[in-house]
């Protein structure tokens, strides 16, 4: 079984890549690093489909290598979300990053060509200590667990900051965001985190208190590799987003007589809603509101800052939720096409922000209406 699966992720993994490299992956920075991602997951699939084969000494030397790559992993997300959201930044000395793997990967290497007897005779003892039921874990190889754990945290949190920056620079410019790939990166990072460190966490504490057998944590490690390429090849041949560097950034000083001209502008922004009703547009972006208003795109973020809406997205949809409100006393249209009509696109979407703004599902909002009546 194990074997099957670990055939059918190579096998995925491989799809994705030729595909990747045919749709001219080789030309977009982000699709590249999305290739570097597969190369790491193809090898680390088959080393694990090969490892029951190997004898002892391979198996020593698998271990040694296998170690290196995991430097790669948080290092390569990171790399990929930066590129996907913000393409426009610099590359420049981003061989940084890689030195702790360079550093291992060097050292493995040395170990296995000038040091291979001390190699299998390290692998042989700590396999000997765990059919003991003692730790095989040395103040060497803790202090490389944690290394470990602590770099990957490091990147992953850093690609968590960049999603989140590109999402509230989204909420400040669109009205939509359900077709933009902020959930799924944002998804995607959550669960890479949760099935990285998870794994790891147990194999260093049983390595000290022996609660289970290597067997299966060996099947653990390659659910959680397995799980994470599905997930991320699933998300990365549906990818759709849209570059934040096409927003203006601009800021506007901030004064009494600013904060009084805001005041005044935003009245003129609700009545301009309230009669035009521009929140039905689906498509409705910051930009094209400014140009309603005859102000700038930086200027209009400034008045909606200074009012009680958090943002363009909250400002707009806060409109489309009172609009269905209206609606949903008076109409007899399922819920679902009233949040059409009135500029939303998922249903999803939809009741999460009603049960926001008025902390009742809409269907239970419809009852209560008629229950008034």
């Amino acid at each position: 079984m194990v074997e099957f699966l670990l055939a059918s992720g190579i096998g995925v993994s491989l799809f994705v890549f030729a595909y990747l490299l045919k749709q001219d992956g080789i030309k977009q920075i982000s699709r590249r690093i999305a290739m570097g991602i597969q190369v790491v997951w193809i090898l680390r699939l088959i080393l694990f489909y090969l490892k029951p084969e190997m004898q002892p000494v391979y198996n020593a030397y698998y271990i040694m290598f296998d170690q290196a790559l995991f430097f790669l992993d948080g290092l390569f997300v990171w790399l990929y979300v930066r590129t996907l959201l913000r393409p426009d930044k610099s590359f420049r000395g981003i061989w940084v990053h890689f030195i702790p793997f360079l550093l291992i990967f060097s050292y493995s290497t040395f170990a296995v060509l000038f040091r291979s007897e001390q190699v299998v005779r390290q692998y042989n003892e700590g396999i000997e200590l765990l059919k003991s039921s003692q730790s095989s874990l040395d103040t060497n190889e803790t202090i490389l667990v944690i290394i470990v754990v602590g770099i990957n945290l490091f990147y992953l949190f850093r690609s968590v900051k960049i999603t989140n920056s590109y999402n509230e620079k989204l909420q400040e410019n669109l009205s939509n965001i359900d077709h933009l790939t902020v959930n799924w990166v944002k998804t995607f990072q959550n669960l890479w985190i949760t099935l990285f460190i998870i794994p790891l966490t147990i194999y260093f504490f049983n390595d000290l208190y022996q609660f289970t057998t290597q067997l299966r944590l060996g099947y653990l490690m390659v659910f959680t590799f397995l799980t994470l390429s599905i997930v991320f090849n699933y998300f990365l041949l549906d990818q759709v987003y849209k570059p934040v560097w096409l927003f203006k950034d601009g800021q506007v000083e901030a004064s009494e007589q600013n904060r009084a001209e805001h005041k005044k502008q935003f009245e003129q922004l609700e009545k301009l809603l309230g009669e035009n009703r521009y929140y039905l547009d689906d498509e409705l972006s910051l930009s094209q509101l400014a140009d309603y208003m005859e102000i700038k795109s930086s200027e209009l973020t400034e008045v909606i800052k200074s009012s009680s809406y958090e943002n363009f997205y909250d400002l707009i949809n806060s409109y489309r939720i009172e609009a269905v409100k209206k609606e949903l006393g008076n109409s007899k249209e399922q819920i679902i096409q009233l949040a059409y009509q009135n500029g939303f696109r998922s249903k999803s979407t939809f009741n999460k922000i009603f049960k926001e703004k008025t902390g009742m599902t809409p269907k239970d909002y419809r009852v209560s209406l008629r229950n008034k009546a």
